[in-house]
């Protein structure tokens, strides 16, 4: 590895000094000429992304964000309301089952015990998904999560939610309460 070490002397004026971008010019690597990605925020490409090309001329407003059909053009699968409502089922099914095993809590308890939590949360889920969702811009694959997927997943939380919130209504107490009595008396 080279390392490059400067020595000042503190009477040298600010004028003679090297800068960062003169000792170090930023030379784009490319070699395979892939493009890079756009801010998933603003649709745009950062100064320094040199030669990098956007993923979408087409940006969305928040009315078409939030209708039922998909928008001509876009890169998801679904509508903007399915993508959202998916995520957020998805991480309500594992974060309330995973609390109602360690709490023992149903899930109108534990939304009663923390609501500032669940509305954060969920925001957050929104405004993430509305940023990409409106600069047309979607997550590149990872393995087995892929576009597909997650819709598929999405769909079967919000299905998962519905019956555990009609479950634990109709009895009463956490569907799960079981598995933490028994956690609780192994410990």
């Amino acid at each position: 590895m080279l390392c490059t070490i400067i020595c000042i002397h503190p009477d040298t004026p600010s004028t003679h000094l090297p800068s960062f971008s003169t000792l170090y010019p930023y030379v784009p690597y490319n070699p395979t000429g892939k493009t890079y990605r756009a801010s998933t925020v603003t649709g745009l490409l950062p100064a320094w992304a040199a030669g990098a090309v956007t993923d979408s001329t087409v940006n969305y407003s928040l009315k078409q964000a939030f209708a039922f059909t998909a928008p001509a053009g876009t890169k998801f699968l679904a509508s903007g309301p399915e993508l959202m409502n998916g995520r957020l089922a998805m991480i309500a099914m594992v974060s309330a089952l995973g609390n109602e095993i360690v709490t023992g809590q149903s899930v109108g308890q534990q939304l009663a015990q923390s609501p500032a939590g669940v509305g954060v949360t969920a925001l957050l889920v929104v405004l993430g998904t509305l940023s990409s969702y409106c600069a047309n811009i979607e997550p590149p694959a990872a393995g087995p999560f892929v576009n597909t997927t997650e819709l598929l997943n999405g769909r079967v939380a919000m299905i998962g939610v519905a019956i555990l919130l009609t479950l634990e209504n109709n009895n009463g107490h956490a569907l799960l309460q079981f598995l933490h009595a028994a956690s609780e008396t192994s410990a």
